[in-house]
C-alpha cells in the first residue's frame, strides 16, 4: 500500500492511463468548491514522489501555481502500466 493518499495516486494514474503510451502535460486543478491549498499540493507531491520512486511514472518538469499543479512530458512507465492493469483493473480502458 502506498504511503501517499490513495485518491491523488489514483487521479495521477487515471490521467496518464488515458494517454498511454504518449507523453502528456497534465494539470490537476483545485477540486470544485475547494481552494488548491498547501495541504492539497503536499498530497499531490507525495503521490507524485511515491509513483516516481516506485518507477511507475516519469515526467520532465513540475509546475505549482495558485490554483493547479502540472507535470510536463509525463507518462506511465511499462511498470506503471502493469501496476494499473494488475492492481486497478477497473481503471483500464478496454480500448488500450
Amino acid at each position: 500500500m502506498p504511503p501517499a493518499p490513495q485518491i491523488e495516486i489514483i487521479e495521477v494514474l487515471q490521467s496518464l492511463e488515458k494517454s498511454w503510451p504518449s507523453f502528456e502535460s497534465v494539470t490537476w486543478a483545485a477540486r470544485a468548491g475547494t481552494a488548491f491549498d498547501e495541504e492539497l499540493v503536499k498530497r499531490y507531491l507525495a503521490a507524485l514522489q511515491w509513483l516516481t520512486d516506485m518507477g511507475l511514472i516519469t515526467f520532465e518538469a513540475m509546475s505549482i501555481g495558485p490554483s493547479s499543479l502540472s507535470v510536463r512530458q509525463a507518462a506511465l512507465t511499462s511498470r506503471g502500466r502493469d501496476y494499473v492493469h494488475s492492481s486497478l483493473p477497473s481503471m483500464v480502458d478496454p480500448k488500450n
